[in-house]
């Protein structure tokens, strides 16, 4: 009898340890898989432009900024190529750009402009200007490590400002502390003027688009920008006359004086909507000054 329960006793124990590896069904229990985590997903790379063109005039031959639909930028570093298009405001945006010498082309037109030293995550912002097939940077910004370098000219001066200026669509701010110089010459505030070319660097304001300038470095003070521009007048701006008139030619805004001289026979009084002309001029505030407007041969 004792030998009869000791093998039942050695029975339940083998019996006991197979229920230990075995899966509720009976059979044995798989090791469980060891825990993968899921990657996150990959950070964006290559660095990003943002741009704004003037004077590039829509493929519907209005002259208008607001026929740019159709327009397209195009970014080439290297073997790499990326387009984009152009809205009605004269904007792009270009991103997963490589590290390098950035080329940009517009279709439409032979002008091109190049950016240099392009970093693998930089953000840029720009203004282009383009006028008879050449284009120029007047404003370029680059944001790094908190820091702030903006270079471009001064696009105005507002009425009465003692301490403000914009370079592009960014505000500049300068304090008490900020030195400003052309070489190594001081320059006073009061002696920035239009069109001056100055290279900034700062530290981001408060404000959206603006720069609180440790230093102004003024890079050049010729206030004026040749400008040669071709095609059909969209549009007389309202509330100006003879000799002074304004009108819309190209994304430009051009304004005659006494000192505008015309095609033989012709003068101020026959500029219209719609008439050809060909304006050689300056670029003065924001706008084409006319040395010389010459009308279409009909």
């Amino acid at each position: 009898m004792l030998r009869k329960g000791f093998v039942s006793f050695i029975t339940l124990l083998v019996v006991i340890a197979l229920a230990g590896c075995s899966g509720s069904n009976g059979t044995p229990a798989s090791p469980s898989a060891p825990s993968i985590a899921t990657p996150p997903p990959a950070a964006a790379t290559g660095a990003t432009i943002n741009g704004r063109v003037i004077g590039l005039a829509g493929s519907a031959g209005t002259g208008m900024v607001s026929a740019l639909a159709a327009v397209t930028v195009t970014a080439t570093v290297g073997d790499v190529t990326i387009t984009t298009t152009i809205d009605g405001q004269g904007r792009f945006v270009l991103t997963g750009l490589p590290a390098g010498t950035v080329a940009l082309s517009f279709s439409g037109t032979a002008a091109r402009v190049t950016i240099q030293n392009v970093g693998k995550s930089e953000n840029i912002k720009i203004v282009v200007t383009i006028s008879g097939g050449a284009a120029t940077v007047d404003a370029e910004e680059r944001q790094a490590d908190g820091k702030v370098e903006l270079e471009g000219r001064i696009a105005e001066i507002p009425a009465g400002a003692t301490d403000t200026f914009y370079v592009g669509e960014t505000m500049v701010t300068v304090t008490g502390t900020t030195v400003i110089r052309h070489g190594e010459t001081p320059v006073a505030f009061e002696a920035l003027k239009i069109g001056d070319r100055v290279h900034v660097r700062g530290v981001p304001g408060t404000a959206t688009n603006s720069i609180v300038a440790e230093q102004v470095i003024v890079q050049n003070t010729n206030a004026k920008v040749p400008a040669n521009l071709k095609g059909r007048i969209s549009a007389l701006v309202a509330g100006t006359a003879c000799p002074v008139l304004e009108f819309k030619l190209g994304g430009w805004t051009v304004a005659t004086s006494d000192s505008t001289t015309y095609s033989k026979g012709k003068g101020c009084a026959d500029l219209a909507a719609g008439t050809g002309v060909h304006v050689k001029g300056d670029v003065v505030a924001g706008k084409v000054q006319a040395r010389s407007v010459q009308f279409d041969k009909k």
